[in-house]
Protein backbone atom coordinates (compact mmCIF):
# COMPACT_ATOMS: atom_id res chain seq x y z
CA UNK A 1 0.00 0.00 0.00
CA UNK A 2 1.58 3.27 -0.89
CA UNK A 3 1.52 6.22 1.24
CA UNK A 4 -0.56 7.72 -1.39
CA UNK A 5 -3.01 5.05 -0.23
CA UNK A 6 -3.42 5.88 3.78
CA UNK A 7 -5.27 9.57 1.86
CA UNK A 8 -7.47 7.99 -0.35
CA UNK A 9 -9.76 7.64 2.31
CA UNK A 10 -8.82 3.91 3.18
CA UNK A 11 -10.33 3.43 6.91
CA UNK A 12 -7.62 1.19 8.25
CA UNK A 13 -5.36 -1.46 6.99
CA UNK A 14 -4.31 -4.61 7.91
CA UNK A 15 -0.50 -5.71 8.55
CA UNK A 16 1.45 -7.39 6.79
CA UNK A 17 4.90 -6.61 8.06
CA UNK A 18 7.02 -7.73 4.89
CA UNK A 19 4.05 -6.69 2.46
CA UNK A 20 4.34 -2.96 3.92
CA UNK A 21 8.18 -3.44 4.45
CA UNK A 22 8.27 -3.02 0.76
CA UNK A 23 5.26 -0.78 0.17
CA UNK A 24 6.65 1.93 2.71
CA UNK A 25 9.60 3.98 2.43
CA UNK A 26 12.40 2.77 4.68
CA UNK A 27 12.56 6.23 6.95
CA UNK A 28 9.35 4.73 8.42
CA UNK A 29 10.36 1.65 9.21
CA UNK A 30 13.06 2.82 12.26
CA UNK A 31 12.20 -0.61 13.99
CA UNK A 32 12.73 -3.18 11.21
CA UNK A 33 14.86 -5.42 13.23
CA UNK A 34 11.53 -6.25 14.88
CA UNK A 35 9.19 -6.19 12.37
CA UNK A 36 7.37 -3.13 14.49
CA UNK A 37 7.03 0.09 12.62
CA UNK A 38 7.06 3.24 14.86
CA UNK A 39 8.97 2.72 17.94
CA UNK A 40 11.68 4.09 16.98
CA UNK A 41 10.42 6.30 14.76
CA UNK A 42 8.35 7.62 17.29
CA UNK A 43 11.13 8.03 19.49
CA UNK A 44 13.32 10.22 17.15
CA UNK A 45 10.19 12.24 15.91
CA UNK A 46 10.15 12.91 19.73
CA UNK A 47 13.54 13.79 20.16
CA UNK A 48 13.42 16.24 17.11
CA UNK A 49 10.02 17.85 18.85
CA UNK A 50 12.24 18.53 22.18
CA UNK A 51 15.10 20.13 20.71
CA UNK A 52 12.84 22.15 18.70
CA UNK A 53 10.92 23.42 21.76
CA UNK A 54 14.19 23.90 23.69
CA UNK A 55 15.28 26.53 20.57
CA UNK A 56 11.61 27.91 20.18
CA UNK A 57 11.94 28.87 24.43
CA UNK A 58 15.12 30.23 23.86
CA UNK A 59 14.42 32.70 21.24
CA UNK A 60 10.59 33.08 21.73
CA UNK A 61 9.59 31.86 19.14
CA UNK A 62 5.85 30.63 18.73
CA UNK A 63 5.88 29.43 15.76
CA UNK A 64 8.54 26.92 16.50
CA UNK A 65 7.19 26.17 19.69
CA UNK A 66 3.64 25.47 17.55
CA UNK A 67 5.54 23.30 15.64
CA UNK A 68 7.69 21.19 18.31
CA UNK A 69 3.76 20.60 20.26
CA UNK A 70 2.76 18.95 17.39
CA UNK A 71 5.77 16.82 16.75
CA UNK A 72 5.54 15.43 20.12
CA UNK A 73 1.81 14.53 18.94
CA UNK A 74 2.85 13.14 16.02
CA UNK A 75 4.95 10.99 18.00
CA UNK A 76 2.34 9.59 20.35
CA UNK A 77 0.17 8.95 17.23
CA UNK A 78 2.96 7.01 15.72
CA UNK A 79 3.16 4.69 18.71
CA UNK A 80 -0.24 4.28 19.24
CA UNK A 81 -0.52 2.94 15.79
CA UNK A 82 2.26 1.09 15.76
CA UNK A 83 0.98 -0.68 19.57
CA UNK A 84 -2.66 -0.87 17.71
CA UNK A 85 -1.10 -2.85 14.68
CA UNK A 86 0.54 -5.38 17.18
CA UNK A 87 -2.80 -5.55 19.41
CA UNK A 88 -5.70 -5.72 16.55
CA UNK A 89 -3.46 -6.16 13.46
CA UNK A 90 -4.69 -2.84 11.53
CA UNK A 91 -3.52 0.66 11.35
CA UNK A 92 -6.01 3.39 12.17
CA UNK A 93 -5.99 6.23 9.77
CA UNK A 94 -8.29 8.84 12.05
CA UNK A 95 -8.09 10.22 15.57
CA UNK A 96 -11.80 9.27 15.99
CA UNK A 97 -10.64 5.38 14.61
CA UNK A 98 -7.83 5.49 17.17
CA UNK A 99 -9.67 5.93 20.22
CA UNK A 100 -12.59 3.83 18.80
CA UNK A 101 -10.23 0.72 18.94
CA UNK A 102 -8.50 1.83 21.52
CA UNK A 103 -11.58 2.08 23.52
CA UNK A 104 -12.67 -1.75 21.96
CA UNK A 105 -9.52 -3.12 23.15
CA UNK A 106 -10.04 -2.43 26.93
CA UNK A 107 -7.48 0.99 26.94
CA UNK A 108 -10.12 3.70 28.00
CA UNK A 109 -7.12 4.75 30.17
CA UNK A 110 -4.81 5.13 27.13
CA UNK A 111 -7.87 6.52 24.83
CA UNK A 112 -8.64 9.28 27.40
CA UNK A 113 -4.64 10.09 27.97
CA UNK A 114 -4.69 10.19 23.93
CA UNK A 115 -7.32 12.30 24.34
CA UNK A 116 -6.10 14.70 26.77
CA UNK A 117 -2.66 15.11 25.00
CA UNK A 118 -4.05 15.63 21.42
CA UNK A 119 -5.93 18.63 23.25
CA UNK A 120 -2.91 20.06 24.59
CA UNK A 121 -0.24 19.09 21.77
CA UNK A 122 -2.32 19.75 18.65
CA UNK A 123 -5.15 21.66 19.55
CA UNK A 124 -4.33 23.73 21.75
CA UNK A 125 -0.48 24.79 21.59
CA UNK A 126 -0.35 23.98 17.52
CA UNK A 127 -3.60 25.03 16.35
CA UNK A 128 -4.94 27.78 18.87
CA UNK A 129 -1.19 29.16 19.76
CA UNK A 130 -2.07 28.92 23.49
CA UNK A 131 1.15 29.30 24.67
CA UNK A 132 1.77 27.11 27.88
CA UNK A 133 5.44 25.91 27.79
CA UNK A 134 4.77 23.76 31.41
CA UNK A 135 2.13 21.98 29.93
CA UNK A 136 3.85 21.71 26.60
CA UNK A 137 7.29 20.49 28.31
CA UNK A 138 4.57 18.38 30.66
CA UNK A 139 2.48 16.38 27.79
CA UNK A 140 5.90 15.51 26.14
CA UNK A 141 7.48 13.83 29.03
CA UNK A 142 3.98 11.61 29.22
CA UNK A 143 4.61 11.37 25.47
CA UNK A 144 7.71 9.93 26.37
CA UNK A 145 6.64 7.41 28.89
CA UNK A 146 3.49 6.37 26.95
CA UNK A 147 5.33 5.36 24.09
CA UNK A 148 8.49 3.21 26.22
CA UNK A 149 5.17 2.01 27.89
CA UNK A 150 3.76 0.57 24.64
CA UNK A 151 6.42 -0.77 23.49
CA UNK A 152 7.41 -3.02 26.01
CA UNK A 153 3.46 -3.98 26.05
CA UNK A 154 3.98 -4.94 21.99
CA UNK A 155 6.87 -6.71 22.58
CA UNK A 156 5.31 -9.40 25.57
CA UNK A 157 2.22 -9.14 23.07
CA UNK A 158 4.07 -10.24 19.46
CA UNK A 159 6.56 -12.55 22.12
CA UNK A 160 3.13 -14.30 23.15
CA UNK A 161 1.82 -14.03 19.78
CA UNK A 162 4.71 -16.47 18.24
Amino acid sequence: MSLSAASSGVVSRAYAPARLAAARPAFLYADEMTWRPGFGLAREILKYAEEELGKALRLNDVFLYRNAADKAFLALVVAVNAYIGVVEGVEPVSHSERRKILRKIGREDLRALYSDLMKTLHEEAFYQGVYQPDEVEYAMKKVEEVVAQLEEEAKRKAAGQR
